[in-house]
């Protein structure tokens, strides 16, 4: 049975965590504690359907207490592109519950899932395990601010025979402690976002104006530009934003914070 009282431990340590990469040690010891060998966790700006189309993640962090080898683990997964073979991101796009993954069940890549490994997805398998000793895990989607999409992984040496009864036992917790280091991090991945969509200052001056309620016209006048001057920047911040619309640019430039105080 899971200890609560290493739940309710974890709990005030993650909200306590100073940055992303702290956060992630407090659950990787607490999967420690609850008898897996640590966790990780990987996001993405947003979801892609074709793995083909996945660039790589845009956050990739490990519990400390992992050790060095998956260190060398995460340098193959970007370089050699093995994230475009991430068995765990395409069973994340069909679940939002806790799953088991493992390389006894190979062909097929999540257990109940009938999800038929691709060779590729093989192949990272064998490699992980042989770097690693992970031989498989439980992971917990996640779907984070600004888009974010990802998983936390709590990773084990064990035979899916013996990782099947651990999974009954606390895929509950593992689901709480995966939203609860969401809800933690949330403003830290809002920052991250806000880094990796980069407004120009035009485009930044021209959303503020239009999101307190100025128009085109009055925000031309306001900077002493031309009223298509405004539009390609507000064009230019939607694409920057990955949005289809200006609203919507908006919505997403305030929940990353790059607006500030707009008042």
């Amino acid at each position: 049975m899971v200890d609560r009282q290493v739940l309710r431990s974890y709990e005030k340590a993650v909200y306590a965590a100073a940055s992303l990469g702290a956060a992630v040690d407090v659950v990787s010891d607490t999967a420690e504690k609850l008898g897996f060998l640590g966790a990780s966790c990987v996001f993405w700006p947003r979801a892609k359907q074709s793995t083909e189309e996945m660039p790589p993640p845009a956050i990739r962090l490990s519990g400390s207490n992992l050790g060095t080898t998956i260190r060398a683990w995460t340098a193959d997964y970007i370089k050699a592109g093995l994230f475009r073979s991430d068995f765990v991101y395409r069973a994340c796009q069909v679940t939002a519950l806790p799953f088991i993954w493992s390389y006894d069940s190979l062909p097929e890549v999540v257990p109940g899932m009938r999800q038929r490994a691709t060779v590729r997805e093989a192949r990272g398998m064998a490699q992980l395990l042989k770097i690693t000793g992970f031989r498989g895990g439980i992971s917990v989607p996640v779907r984070a601010p600004g888009g974010f999409f990802g998983y936390l992984a709590f990773v084990s040496s064990d035979h899916l025979k013996d990782l099947t009864p651990r999974c009954e036992d606390c895929s509950d917790h593992l689901l709480g402690i995966a939203y609860r280091f969401y809800d933690a991090i949330s403003e830290k991945l809002a920052l991250r976002g806000a880094l990796d969509h980069r407004l120009t200052p035009r485009q930044l001056q021209c959303l503020k104006l239009i999101a307190i309620g100025k128009t085109l016209d009055e925000t031309a006048e306001i900077l002493g530009l031309s009223y298509s001057t405004v539009r390609f920047h507000l064009k230019g911040a939607e694409v920057n934003l990955g949005t289809l619309n200006r609203a919507s640019a908006i919505r997403k430039a305030a929940a990353l914070g790059v607006l500030g105080d707009i008042d």
